[in-house]
């Protein structure tokens, strides 16, 4: 994921609870998950990235696309610019959904 500073970051998506010796039972398991679900819901809502997709281009173009071949970076280059930004550009990266990317195909 890219922070909305535009710093690269990770977004953790599973937890250790222990070890099969540490949590003997299911039910130890099950409360240790609890607590841990707890805690992430606690948080109140996630900030949504207000990173548009046109600043992510602009930076994946300066970051990933100089290390690609480069026919394939002129390939790249003149589909996402000519379709990808033009239709999604000002939309924040965290509005795009399968839902929107199946109906820009269709178009």
């Amino acid at each position: 994921m890219i922070n909305p500073d535009g710093s690269p970051g990770r977004i953790q998506r599973s937890v250790v609870l222990g070890l099969v010796s540490e949590v003997p039972s299911r039910h130890e398991a099950k409360m240790l998950l609890e607590e841990q679900l707890r805690l992430v819901n606690q948080n109140g809502p996630h900030h949504r990235a207000p990173l548009r997709f046109d600043a992510f281009y602009r930076e994946w173009e300066r970051t990933i696309l100089p290390l690609l071949r480069p026919a394939t970076r002129r390939f790249y280059k003149e589909k996402a610019e000519t379709h990808l930004v033009l239709y999604f550009g000002s939309w924040r990266l965290t509005d795009i959904r399968t839902f929107d990317i199946q109906i820009f195909l269709n178009q």
